[in-house]
Protein backbone atom coordinates (compact mmCIF):
# COMPACT_ATOMS: atom_id res chain seq x y z
CA UNK A 1 0.00 0.00 0.00
CA UNK A 2 3.07 2.49 0.62
CA UNK A 3 4.61 2.00 -2.22
CA UNK A 4 1.24 2.40 -4.22
CA UNK A 5 0.49 5.25 -2.92
CA UNK A 6 3.92 6.67 -3.91
CA UNK A 7 4.09 5.80 -6.96
CA UNK A 8 2.51 8.97 -8.35
CA UNK A 9 5.22 10.87 -6.71
CA UNK A 10 7.73 9.09 -7.77
CA UNK A 11 7.62 8.69 -11.39
CA UNK A 12 6.83 12.50 -11.07
CA UNK A 13 10.32 12.84 -9.82
CA UNK A 14 11.46 10.12 -12.43
CA UNK A 15 10.98 12.04 -15.28
CA UNK A 16 12.07 15.38 -13.59
CA UNK A 17 15.49 13.36 -13.49
CA UNK A 18 15.72 13.54 -17.49
CA UNK A 19 15.30 17.47 -17.47
CA UNK A 20 17.84 19.66 -16.73
CA UNK A 21 17.12 22.49 -14.05
CA UNK A 22 18.73 25.58 -11.57
CA UNK A 23 18.62 25.30 -8.57
CA UNK A 24 16.47 28.61 -6.94
CA UNK A 25 18.35 28.15 -3.10
CA UNK A 26 20.70 31.01 -2.63
CA UNK A 27 22.96 29.07 -0.57
CA UNK A 28 23.36 26.70 -3.59
CA UNK A 29 25.83 28.77 -5.56
CA UNK A 30 25.82 31.37 -8.25
CA UNK A 31 23.04 31.23 -11.33
CA UNK A 32 24.33 28.84 -14.20
CA UNK A 33 26.84 27.06 -11.61
CA UNK A 34 24.77 23.77 -11.96
CA UNK A 35 23.60 22.30 -15.16
CA UNK A 36 21.97 19.03 -14.14
CA UNK A 37 19.61 18.47 -10.60
CA UNK A 38 17.60 14.46 -9.74
CA UNK A 39 14.99 14.49 -7.05
CA UNK A 40 14.77 11.12 -6.02
CA UNK A 41 11.79 10.07 -2.72
CA UNK A 42 14.10 11.99 -0.01
CA UNK A 43 16.86 13.00 -1.62
CA UNK A 44 18.44 15.19 -3.59
CA UNK A 45 21.41 14.91 -6.49
CA UNK A 46 23.18 17.85 -8.78
CA UNK A 47 25.86 18.05 -11.43
CA UNK A 48 27.32 21.63 -11.48
CA UNK A 49 28.56 22.97 -14.61
CA UNK A 50 32.35 21.70 -13.16
CA UNK A 51 31.19 18.40 -13.33
CA UNK A 52 30.96 17.93 -9.76
CA UNK A 53 28.58 15.67 -8.34
CA UNK A 54 26.34 17.37 -5.07
CA UNK A 55 23.67 15.52 -3.10
CA UNK A 56 22.05 16.13 -0.12
CA UNK A 57 18.68 14.64 1.71
CA UNK A 58 18.13 11.62 3.53
CA UNK A 59 20.67 9.25 3.83
CA UNK A 60 19.10 6.10 4.97
CA UNK A 61 20.84 3.61 2.79
CA UNK A 62 23.79 5.52 1.53
CA UNK A 63 21.61 7.23 -1.07
CA UNK A 64 24.14 10.12 -1.22
CA UNK A 65 26.74 8.29 -1.35
CA UNK A 66 29.22 9.86 1.01
CA UNK A 67 30.12 6.85 2.93
CA UNK A 68 27.56 7.45 6.04
CA UNK A 69 24.07 6.96 6.56
CA UNK A 70 23.76 10.57 7.75
CA UNK A 71 21.00 12.87 6.58
CA UNK A 72 22.74 16.15 5.13
CA UNK A 73 20.85 19.36 5.13
CA UNK A 74 23.74 20.99 2.91
CA UNK A 75 25.17 20.11 0.00
CA UNK A 76 27.49 17.77 0.14
CA UNK A 77 30.65 17.16 -3.21
CA UNK A 78 30.66 13.24 -3.99
CA UNK A 79 32.79 13.21 -7.25
CA UNK A 80 33.78 14.98 -10.12
CA UNK A 81 33.45 14.05 -13.46
CA UNK A 82 29.84 13.72 -13.65
CA UNK A 83 27.78 13.83 -16.51
CA UNK A 84 24.45 12.50 -15.91
CA UNK A 85 22.72 11.46 -12.32
CA UNK A 86 19.39 9.94 -11.29
CA UNK A 87 18.25 9.69 -7.89
CA UNK A 88 16.03 6.92 -7.81
CA UNK A 89 13.62 5.81 -4.29
CA UNK A 90 16.88 4.85 -2.13
CA UNK A 91 19.51 4.41 -4.59
CA UNK A 92 21.65 6.97 -6.79
CA UNK A 93 22.87 6.21 -9.78
CA UNK A 94 25.82 8.67 -12.57
CA UNK A 95 27.77 8.15 -16.00
CA UNK A 96 30.62 9.92 -15.56
CA UNK A 97 32.29 11.64 -18.55
CA UNK A 98 34.12 8.46 -19.97
CA UNK A 99 30.51 6.56 -19.81
CA UNK A 100 31.22 4.58 -17.05
CA UNK A 101 28.33 3.75 -14.48
CA UNK A 102 28.38 3.93 -10.98
CA UNK A 103 25.72 3.33 -8.15
CA UNK A 104 25.16 3.47 -3.87
CA UNK A 105 22.45 3.38 -1.93
CA UNK A 106 20.22 0.97 -1.02
CA UNK A 107 20.91 -2.57 -2.93
CA UNK A 108 17.55 -4.28 -1.96
CA UNK A 109 16.44 -6.73 -4.94
CA UNK A 110 20.20 -5.89 -6.53
CA UNK A 111 18.87 -2.53 -7.43
CA UNK A 112 23.06 -1.35 -7.66
CA UNK A 113 23.73 -4.00 -10.24
CA UNK A 114 26.86 -5.10 -8.65
CA UNK A 115 25.90 -8.71 -8.18
CA UNK A 116 25.05 -8.37 -4.59
CA UNK A 117 22.74 -6.77 -1.96
CA UNK A 118 24.60 -4.97 -0.18
CA UNK A 119 23.98 -1.66 0.49
CA UNK A 120 27.05 0.73 -0.75
CA UNK A 121 27.50 4.06 0.44
CA UNK A 122 30.45 5.17 -1.87
CA UNK A 123 30.27 5.30 -5.52
CA UNK A 124 30.44 1.71 -7.29
CA UNK A 125 31.26 0.95 -10.65
CA UNK A 126 29.02 -1.06 -12.34
CA UNK A 127 29.91 -1.31 -16.29
CA UNK A 128 31.35 1.08 -19.09
CA UNK A 129 30.51 2.68 -22.59
CA UNK A 130 26.74 3.89 -20.65
CA UNK A 131 25.04 7.12 -22.36
CA UNK A 132 21.70 7.14 -20.05
CA UNK A 133 20.44 5.84 -17.13
CA UNK A 134 17.08 6.04 -14.95
CA UNK A 135 17.36 4.75 -11.33
CA UNK A 136 13.82 3.72 -10.27
CA UNK A 137 12.13 2.71 -7.12
CA UNK A 138 13.58 -0.53 -6.79
CA UNK A 139 15.09 -1.46 -10.75
CA UNK A 140 17.58 0.74 -12.54
CA UNK A 141 18.01 1.04 -16.14
CA UNK A 142 20.46 1.83 -18.51
CA UNK A 143 21.43 2.32 -22.10
CA UNK A 144 24.43 1.79 -23.44
CA UNK A 145 26.29 3.89 -26.14
CA UNK A 146 25.84 0.91 -29.11
CA UNK A 147 22.05 1.64 -28.24
CA UNK A 148 21.25 -1.17 -26.16
CA UNK A 149 19.26 -1.12 -23.02
CA UNK A 150 19.96 -2.99 -19.92
CA UNK A 151 17.81 -3.48 -16.66
CA UNK A 152 18.65 -5.07 -12.97
CA UNK A 153 17.42 -4.89 -9.80
CA UNK A 154 13.73 -6.05 -8.42
CA UNK A 155 11.36 -7.67 -10.76
CA UNK A 156 8.40 -8.74 -9.37
CA UNK A 157 6.06 -7.14 -11.50
CA UNK A 158 8.22 -7.54 -14.51
CA UNK A 159 9.74 -4.12 -15.05
CA UNK A 160 13.22 -5.51 -16.20
CA UNK A 161 11.40 -6.47 -18.99
CA UNK A 162 13.42 -10.05 -19.65
CA UNK A 163 9.97 -11.97 -19.67
CA UNK A 164 10.68 -13.22 -16.11
CA UNK A 165 9.39 -12.24 -12.35
CA UNK A 166 13.00 -12.98 -11.54
CA UNK A 167 14.97 -10.49 -9.63
CA UNK A 168 18.92 -9.52 -11.39
CA UNK A 169 21.78 -8.41 -9.30
CA UNK A 170 23.92 -7.80 -12.35
CA UNK A 171 22.33 -5.95 -15.61
CA UNK A 172 20.32 -8.16 -18.27
CA UNK A 173 20.14 -6.87 -22.17
CA UNK A 174 16.68 -5.96 -22.91
CA UNK A 175 16.63 -5.01 -26.24
CA UNK A 176 18.12 -2.79 -28.98
CA UNK A 177 17.78 0.67 -30.79
CA UNK A 178 17.16 2.35 -27.50
CA UNK A 179 16.88 6.40 -26.70
CA UNK A 180 15.68 6.97 -24.14
CA UNK A 181 14.16 5.14 -20.80
CA UNK A 182 12.97 6.17 -17.71
CA UNK A 183 12.68 3.62 -14.58
CA UNK A 184 9.24 3.69 -12.37
CA UNK A 185 7.39 2.49 -9.91
CA UNK A 186 7.28 -1.19 -11.14
CA UNK A 187 7.21 -0.22 -14.24
CA UNK A 188 9.31 1.14 -17.04
CA UNK A 189 9.06 3.34 -20.44
CA UNK A 190 11.16 3.32 -23.37
CA UNK A 191 11.52 5.46 -26.65
CA UNK A 192 13.43 3.42 -29.60
CA UNK A 193 14.67 5.48 -32.07
CA UNK A 194 11.89 5.36 -34.36
CA UNK A 195 9.96 7.31 -31.89
CA UNK A 196 8.14 4.32 -30.92
CA UNK A 197 6.78 4.19 -27.22
CA UNK A 198 7.26 1.03 -25.26
CA UNK A 199 6.22 0.41 -21.65
CA UNK A 200 6.06 -2.94 -19.54
CA UNK A 201 5.42 -3.73 -15.70
CA UNK A 202 3.05 -3.23 -13.39
CA UNK A 203 -0.11 -2.19 -14.81
CA UNK A 204 -2.05 -1.38 -12.04
CA UNK A 205 -4.89 1.62 -13.18
CA UNK A 206 -3.89 1.34 -16.62
CA UNK A 207 -0.28 2.93 -16.13
CA UNK A 208 1.22 0.91 -18.99
CA UNK A 209 -1.23 2.59 -21.54
CA UNK A 210 -1.92 -0.95 -23.25
CA UNK A 211 -5.44 -0.43 -22.68
CA UNK A 212 -5.28 -3.57 -20.10
CA UNK A 213 -4.17 -3.78 -16.48
CA UNK A 214 -2.15 -6.64 -16.79
CA UNK A 215 1.20 -6.74 -15.90
CA UNK A 216 3.64 -6.97 -18.94
CA UNK A 217 7.36 -8.86 -18.32
CA UNK A 218 8.27 -8.00 -21.51
CA UNK A 219 8.28 -4.40 -23.95
CA UNK A 220 4.77 -3.22 -25.26
CA UNK A 221 4.62 -1.09 -28.61
CA UNK A 222 2.03 2.08 -27.26
CA UNK A 223 2.78 4.78 -29.64
CA UNK A 224 4.31 6.08 -32.62
CA UNK A 225 5.86 9.51 -33.39
CA UNK A 226 7.26 10.25 -29.84
CA UNK A 227 9.50 13.06 -29.30
CA UNK A 228 13.14 12.29 -28.62
CA UNK A 229 14.43 13.94 -25.28
CA UNK A 230 16.01 17.48 -26.38
CA UNK A 231 15.39 17.22 -29.46
CA UNK A 232 12.42 20.10 -29.53
CA UNK A 233 11.14 18.39 -32.23
CA UNK A 234 8.74 14.96 -32.94
CA UNK A 235 10.27 12.24 -34.32
CA UNK A 236 8.24 12.84 -38.18
CA UNK A 237 8.77 16.46 -38.86
CA UNK A 238 7.82 18.23 -42.15
CA UNK A 239 10.50 18.00 -44.30
CA UNK A 240 11.90 20.65 -46.75
CA UNK A 241 11.12 19.66 -50.24
CA UNK A 242 14.49 18.30 -52.31
CA UNK A 243 15.83 19.27 -55.72
CA UNK A 244 16.25 16.86 -58.61
CA UNK A 245 17.36 13.78 -57.68
CA UNK A 246 16.11 14.49 -53.87
CA UNK A 247 13.09 15.03 -54.33
CA UNK A 248 11.13 13.72 -51.41
CA UNK A 249 8.16 11.01 -51.86
CA UNK A 250 5.56 9.72 -49.01
CA UNK A 251 7.03 6.21 -49.47
CA UNK A 252 10.02 5.42 -47.27
CA UNK A 253 12.01 1.75 -47.54
CA UNK A 254 13.75 -0.34 -45.10
CA UNK A 255 17.48 -0.73 -46.77
CA UNK A 256 18.94 -3.80 -47.10
CA UNK A 257 20.80 -3.23 -43.92
CA UNK A 258 18.01 -2.19 -42.13
CA UNK A 259 17.79 1.56 -41.60
CA UNK A 260 14.23 3.32 -42.62
CA UNK A 261 15.18 6.01 -45.84
CA UNK A 262 12.97 8.03 -48.22
CA UNK A 263 12.61 5.78 -51.29
CA UNK A 264 14.53 8.65 -53.28
CA UNK A 265 17.54 8.41 -51.15
CA UNK A 266 18.03 4.27 -51.14
CA UNK A 267 20.48 4.04 -53.96
CA UNK A 268 22.90 6.35 -52.42
CA UNK A 269 22.03 5.31 -48.86
CA UNK A 270 22.76 1.79 -50.10
CA UNK A 271 26.21 2.77 -52.01
CA UNK A 272 27.63 4.67 -48.72
CA UNK A 273 26.74 1.60 -46.43
CA UNK A 274 28.87 -0.04 -48.91
CA UNK A 275 31.42 2.08 -48.68
CA UNK A 276 31.18 2.02 -45.09
CA UNK A 277 30.54 5.23 -44.70
CA UNK A 278 27.81 4.87 -41.94
CA UNK A 279 28.49 5.14 -38.20
CA UNK A 280 27.93 1.51 -36.89
CA UNK A 281 25.66 3.13 -34.36
CA UNK A 282 23.08 4.63 -37.21
CA UNK A 283 22.89 1.32 -39.46
CA UNK A 284 19.28 1.04 -38.15
CA UNK A 285 18.04 4.45 -37.42
CA UNK A 286 15.24 5.93 -39.26
CA UNK A 287 17.65 8.29 -41.47
CA UNK A 288 14.74 10.48 -42.92
CA UNK A 289 14.79 12.16 -39.53
CA UNK A 290 16.69 15.52 -38.69
CA UNK A 291 20.31 14.95 -38.06
CA UNK A 292 21.88 16.57 -34.59
CA UNK A 293 24.79 18.01 -34.34
CA UNK A 294 26.16 14.79 -32.30
CA UNK A 295 25.18 12.19 -35.18
CA UNK A 296 26.63 14.42 -37.68
CA UNK A 297 29.92 14.30 -35.83
CA UNK A 298 30.03 10.79 -36.26
CA UNK A 299 29.21 10.90 -39.66
CA UNK A 300 31.94 13.30 -40.64
CA UNK A 301 34.42 11.37 -38.68
CA UNK A 302 33.82 8.44 -40.70
CA UNK A 303 34.05 9.95 -43.86
CA UNK A 304 37.44 11.42 -43.32
CA UNK A 305 38.53 8.06 -41.84
CA UNK A 306 37.44 6.17 -45.20
CA UNK A 307 38.96 9.05 -46.78
CA UNK A 308 42.27 9.16 -45.34
CA UNK A 309 42.32 5.23 -44.88
CA UNK A 310 43.03 6.06 -41.03
CA UNK A 311 41.54 5.39 -37.92
CA UNK A 312 41.67 9.00 -36.01
CA UNK A 313 43.36 8.38 -32.22
CA UNK A 314 41.37 9.78 -29.08
CA UNK A 315 42.38 12.91 -28.31
CA UNK A 316 43.90 13.01 -24.50
CA UNK A 317 41.50 16.00 -24.09
CA UNK A 318 38.42 17.20 -25.21
CA UNK A 319 36.81 20.86 -23.89
CA UNK A 320 32.89 20.18 -24.12
CA UNK A 321 31.60 19.39 -20.76
CA UNK A 322 27.72 18.26 -22.18
CA UNK A 323 28.65 15.36 -24.16
CA UNK A 324 29.73 12.52 -21.46
CA UNK A 325 26.84 9.47 -22.31
CA UNK A 326 26.06 11.03 -25.47
CA UNK A 327 25.84 8.03 -28.00
CA UNK A 328 28.19 9.89 -29.74
CA UNK A 329 31.10 10.78 -27.35
CA UNK A 330 33.61 9.55 -28.88
CA UNK A 331 32.82 10.62 -32.15
CA UNK A 332 32.81 13.98 -31.49
CA UNK A 333 36.20 14.43 -29.84
CA UNK A 334 38.02 12.67 -32.71
CA UNK A 335 36.46 15.17 -34.96
CA UNK A 336 36.67 18.11 -32.75
CA UNK A 337 40.40 17.08 -32.77
CA UNK A 338 40.61 17.01 -36.69
CA UNK A 339 38.77 20.62 -37.02
CA UNK A 340 36.16 19.11 -38.68
CA UNK A 341 33.20 19.86 -35.77
CA UNK A 342 33.41 22.71 -33.02
CA UNK A 343 31.96 23.92 -30.07
CA UNK A 344 29.14 25.88 -29.80
CA UNK A 345 30.82 27.39 -26.92
CA UNK A 346 34.55 27.09 -25.52
CA UNK A 347 32.94 24.56 -23.18
CA UNK A 348 29.84 23.05 -24.55
CA UNK A 349 29.05 21.27 -28.36
CA UNK A 350 25.31 20.85 -27.95
CA UNK A 351 24.91 17.05 -29.41
CA UNK A 352 21.31 16.72 -29.20
CA UNK A 353 20.80 20.23 -30.88
CA UNK A 354 20.27 20.28 -35.12
CA UNK A 355 22.06 21.36 -37.85
CA UNK A 356 20.87 23.41 -40.58
CA UNK A 357 21.81 22.89 -44.00
CA UNK A 358 23.89 25.64 -44.42
CA UNK A 359 26.17 23.97 -41.10
CA UNK A 360 26.06 20.77 -43.42
CA UNK A 361 28.04 22.09 -45.99
CA UNK A 362 30.57 24.00 -44.49
CA UNK A 363 31.25 20.98 -41.39
CA UNK A 364 31.76 18.80 -44.69
CA UNK A 365 33.86 21.59 -46.66
CA UNK A 366 35.95 20.87 -43.46
CA UNK A 367 36.35 17.52 -44.33
CA UNK A 368 37.16 17.92 -47.57
CA UNK A 369 39.56 21.00 -46.46
CA UNK A 370 41.49 17.99 -43.72
CA UNK A 371 41.77 15.59 -46.52
CA UNK A 372 43.00 17.45 -49.30
CA UNK A 373 45.00 20.73 -47.69
CA UNK A 374 48.34 19.45 -45.65
CA UNK A 375 48.42 21.15 -42.71
CA UNK A 376 44.61 22.73 -42.47
CA UNK A 377 43.56 23.33 -39.13
CA UNK A 378 40.70 25.84 -38.29
CA UNK A 379 42.77 28.30 -36.73
CA UNK A 380 44.48 28.64 -40.33
CA UNK A 381 41.32 27.80 -42.19
CA UNK A 382 41.29 32.02 -44.49
CA UNK A 383 44.90 30.82 -45.50
CA UNK A 384 43.23 28.28 -47.80
CA UNK A 385 41.56 28.68 -51.06
CA UNK A 386 38.85 26.47 -52.40
CA UNK A 387 37.83 27.87 -55.97
CA UNK A 388 33.79 28.51 -56.75
CA UNK A 389 34.75 30.53 -59.76
CA UNK A 390 31.61 29.30 -62.09
CA UNK A 391 29.02 28.61 -59.70
CA UNK A 392 25.65 30.40 -59.67
CA UNK A 393 24.18 32.06 -57.14
CA UNK A 394 21.09 31.23 -55.22
CA UNK A 395 17.86 33.36 -55.22
CA UNK A 396 17.93 33.30 -51.34
CA UNK A 397 21.47 34.08 -51.66
CA UNK A 398 21.09 37.08 -49.27
CA UNK A 399 20.02 34.44 -46.45
CA UNK A 400 23.16 32.02 -46.51
CA UNK A 401 25.31 33.62 -43.68
CA UNK A 402 29.21 34.86 -45.34
CA UNK A 403 30.72 32.12 -43.30
CA UNK A 404 28.98 29.81 -45.23
CA UNK A 405 29.06 30.95 -48.64
CA UNK A 406 32.31 29.26 -49.48
CA UNK A 407 31.76 26.06 -48.43
CA UNK A 408 28.18 26.12 -49.69
CA UNK A 409 29.03 27.30 -53.21
CA UNK A 410 32.04 24.79 -53.56
CA UNK A 411 29.66 22.08 -53.08
CA UNK A 412 27.24 23.45 -55.07
CA UNK A 413 29.74 24.31 -58.37
CA UNK A 414 30.94 20.49 -57.91
CA UNK A 415 27.31 18.76 -57.76
CA UNK A 416 28.02 17.99 -53.88
CA UNK A 417 24.94 19.69 -52.60
CA UNK A 418 21.57 21.07 -54.32
CA UNK A 419 19.11 23.43 -53.40
CA UNK A 420 15.82 22.73 -52.15
CA UNK A 421 14.52 24.02 -55.94
CA UNK A 422 16.30 24.92 -58.82
CA UNK A 423 16.72 28.54 -57.24
CA UNK A 424 16.80 28.19 -53.66
CA UNK A 425 18.95 26.66 -50.87
CA UNK A 426 17.31 27.09 -47.82
CA UNK A 427 20.38 28.12 -45.56
CA UNK A 428 18.45 28.51 -42.49
CA UNK A 429 15.15 28.97 -40.97
CA UNK A 430 14.34 33.16 -41.25
CA UNK A 431 10.56 33.07 -40.00
CA UNK A 432 8.92 31.21 -37.19
CA UNK A 433 6.76 29.00 -39.81
CA UNK A 434 9.96 27.60 -41.38
CA UNK A 435 11.06 26.82 -37.97
CA UNK A 436 8.14 24.60 -37.13
CA UNK A 437 8.61 23.15 -40.82
CA UNK A 438 11.74 22.29 -40.47
CA UNK A 439 12.59 23.80 -44.02
CA UNK A 440 16.45 24.36 -43.81
CA UNK A 441 17.11 21.42 -41.18
CA UNK A 442 19.33 18.54 -42.74
CA UNK A 443 18.79 15.23 -42.43
CA UNK A 444 20.58 12.07 -41.69
CA UNK A 445 19.92 10.46 -45.12
CA UNK A 446 20.92 14.07 -46.86
CA UNK A 447 23.78 14.13 -44.43
CA UNK A 448 24.95 10.69 -45.51
CA UNK A 449 24.24 11.14 -49.12
CA UNK A 450 26.61 14.61 -49.24
CA UNK A 451 29.31 11.97 -47.49
CA UNK A 452 28.83 9.26 -50.19
CA UNK A 453 28.49 11.95 -52.96
CA UNK A 454 31.99 13.34 -51.32
CA UNK A 455 33.52 10.17 -51.31
CA UNK A 456 32.94 9.31 -54.94
CA UNK A 457 35.04 12.53 -56.50
CA UNK A 458 37.86 11.71 -53.86
CA UNK A 459 40.31 11.82 -56.84
CA UNK A 460 39.52 15.27 -57.27
CA UNK A 461 39.37 16.41 -53.55
CA UNK A 462 42.99 14.53 -53.25
CA UNK A 463 44.45 17.24 -55.94
CA UNK A 464 43.64 20.18 -53.82
CA UNK A 465 46.90 21.22 -52.76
Amino acid sequence: MRKRILSLFTMVCMLAALLPALPAAADMGKAGEYQTVSAGRGHTAAIKTDGSLWTWGENFDGQLGDGTAEHRYTLVKIMDNVAAVSAGYFHTAAIKTDSSLWTWGSNGDGRLGDGTTEHRYTPVKIMDNVAAVSAGDDHTAAIKTDGSLWAWGSNSYGQLGDGTAEDKYTPVKIMDSVAAVSAGFDNTAAIKTDGSLWTWGSNVSGRLGDGTTEDKSTPVKIMDGVRLPGSGAAITPIAPEPADDEIAAPNTVTTSFGATVSDWAAPEIELAYENNLIPEVMVDFDLTQKVNRGEFAAIALQLYDVLANTETPLPASCPFTDIGGDVNEIAIKKASSLDITNGTSATTFEPVSFITREQLATMLCRVIKKYGFEGWTLATDSDYYMNTDGAVLFADDADISDWAKPSVYYMSLHGIIKGIDETHFAPKNTTTQQEASGYASATREQAIILAQRIFTKSDMLGNLN
